[in-house]
């Protein structure tokens, strides 16, 4: 068994893998297929397939099940795809993201997302993780939101419990 990047309230991230395709692709959510198909113009399972052996691309699962993908690109942009399946787990997603993007900023100062302003859910969620938009821009005849979120002082490691003492 696969031991997960990170783990957080019963999720876990792993690395995708080519036995994850088929399950991600036959219970991908309709929103993301919808926009995958209009605002990319690609099919959504060969663009599940196109991502097998890239880096920075993972699966998040509960319980042995594939709920969504995402991954970081060269330049810092960061992605998702959902099941079906995460509408019911969409609570428990929200919170562990949280750990997701201080996983992230560990590769990245800056993490931007390219968001199709139709999909309110993934503005939202976006929102809730401390994402500002930065501007809208027309991708062809489909409006796009274009957010970015800087790696605070906080994400860093600092032990305000050990500091300089005069001896």
């Amino acid at each position: 068994m696969d031991k997960p990047v990170i783990e957080s309230h019963g999720l876990g991230l792993f690395k995708l893998k080519p036995k994850h395709i088929m399950p991600l692709y036959e219970d991908l959510s309709a929103e993301n297929i919808a926009e995958l198909r209009e605002v990319y113009q690609v099919d959504p399972l060969e663009a599940l397939l196109s991502l097998v052996g890239q880096q920075m691309i993972f699966v998040v699962e509960r319980n042995g099940k594939a709920l969504a993908i995402t991954g970081l690109d060269d330049e810092g942009v960061m992605w998702a795809l959902f099941t079906e399946s995460m509408k019911k787990n969409w609570v428990r997603f929200a919170r562990a993201s949280i750990d997701l993007i201080t996983f992230y900023h560990h590769f990245y100062d800056q993490l931007r997302c390219q968001v199709w302003s139709k999909n309110e859910m993934i503005v939202q969620w976006l929102a809730h993780l401390g994402f500002e938009p930065e501007s809208i821009f027309m991708s062809g005849h489909i409006e796009m939101v274009e957010f970015v979120r800087c790696k605070s002082e906080k994400t860093n490691v600092y032990s305000f419990l050990s500091r300089p003492v005069m001896h």
